[in-house]
């Protein structure tokens, strides 16, 4: 008996020890903002490939990432990017200007997050796919709209001034055209690239593939919303093109981050275009060829307020045009390379940019960051255990 209760004893002595371990909070990395302003962008991304070397065996369903000098829990995500396997670890940490920040990691039980972006198709709505943030919603239209007398080809914009996610509930109530305190969709895609969407350039007109026929969700947040669309195979130029669009929306950002490829099997690169629609009326239109920037300030609706619409493309391989009610960038699509670009909208009644100057300025910070990014440190360390980890501690890799 006396055995019995030395085993048990030890058996518990053991598992103390290492849930203590476990709890105390890892060295994981340094973040420093080398701007002179705080940072718009709050979500930073750091390479799973990176942070797998000391962290293989932790249990990912128990890990929390730590402000070391605060000790807060700070938000975070695993992001696979469709794969099932994490590609990156997303972590929501507004940084101020120049400041330096040391984080960790501990292991323990925690709540989950409310999420702070969301998206969906939704069939209902003849094939629409919409997304959002606490701050903005978007959508884009399926092949179920194309062959309505609705049909609009480029990006919508649904603007909002609270920061609940609204889309499902929107839908649900078939009302989403009129402000009941929560905001509304007032803006008009109808035939043109509409918030920013991007499409092929021949002739001095923008060629419109259609409407997407598939799509696919990468990440479903809470701080990273993100997807692909695929159009079919349209004939163009003698050619036949494929274009593929993945989108990622971050929480609190006001635009997307869209990346484009084009598949053509006898055709090496094509001009094309990103756009945004313009008005009549006293819109302000402001346009930087050589960072690659338009931001426009749409005509006062007398009910509904003012939306600003920008592009920002870091590039350098753009020439602004205007064409057709059209402003955007033309630009070099090459065969299955990659393109990415940044597009979105604000909204002055939103209470958070009132102005054409305070959206320039969030646009040029926004710019800034993108050509600065942090100074990332790594120094990860793996947590040692008596013995080897408890089984249920395993990562999916």
């Amino acid at each position: 008996m006396n055995n019995r209760k030395q085993l048990i004893f030890f058996i518990c002595s053991v598992l103390s020890f290492l849930c203590a371990t476990a709890q105390k909070v890892q060295p994981l990395v340094t973040i420093s903002n080398p701007l002179h302003h705080t940072r718009i962008q709050q979500v930073i991304s750091l390479p799973w490939s990176e942070l797998k070397k000391n962290l293989r065996d932790i249990d990912t369903s128990r890990f929390s990432v730590v402000n070391r000098k605060t000790g807060k829990i700070l938000t975070h995500q695993w992001e696979t990017l469709g794969t099932g396997t994490i590609q990156s670890l997303l972590i929501h940490l507004p940084l101020a200007a120049k400041e330096q920040l040391q984080l960790g990691y501990t292991l323990k039980d925690a709540t989950r997050p409310s999420a702070k972006v969301f998206g969906r198709h939704v069939p209902e709505r003849k094939d629409d796919f919409a997304w959002e943030n606490n701050r903005i919603a978007f959508r884009m239209y399926g092949k179920a709209l194309q062959s309505t007398n609705e049909n609009a080809h480029g990006i919508d914009v649904w603007v909002k001034r609270t920061d609940e996610l609204v889309i499902d509930k929107w839908y649900q109530s078939g009302d989403y055209h009129t402000d009941k305190g929560e905001g509304l969709d007032y803006y008009s895609v109808g035939a043109t690239l509409g918030a920013g969407d991007l499409s092929f350039f021949t002739n001095d007109s923008v060629f419109y593939p259609g409407n997407y026929s598939r799509w696919k969700i990468l990440d479903k947040g809470p701080i990273r919303f993100s997807f692909q669309l695929t159009y079919d195979s349209v004939e163009f130029n003698k050619q036949y093109i494929q274009i593929i669009k993945t989108i990622t929306l971050d929480a609190e950002a006001q635009l997307n981050r869209i990346t484009v490829e084009f598949l053509a099997p006898n055709l090496q690169q094509h001009l094309a275009v990103t756009g945004i629609a313009l008005r009549k009326g006293c819109g302000i239109l402001n346009q930087n060829e050589q960072k690659g920037i338009i931001t426009y300030w749409e005509p006062t609706d007398p009910k509904n307020g003012t939306t600003g619409i920008a592009l920002i493309d870091t590039s350098g391989n753009k020439k602004i045009i205007q064409v057709r009610k059209q402003v955007g960038m033309q630009l070099l699509l090459k065969n299955q390379i990659p393109y990415t670009y940044y597009a979105g909208a604000c909204w002055d009644k939103a209470g958070k940019i009132h102005s054409m100057e305070e959206w320039q300025s969030y646009i040029a910070q926004l710019y800034l960051e993108l050509k600065q990014p942090l100074t990332i440190i790594f120094n990860v360390q793996p947590i040692k255990y008596a013995t080897s980890p408890p089984a249920n501690q395993k990562m999916n890799q």
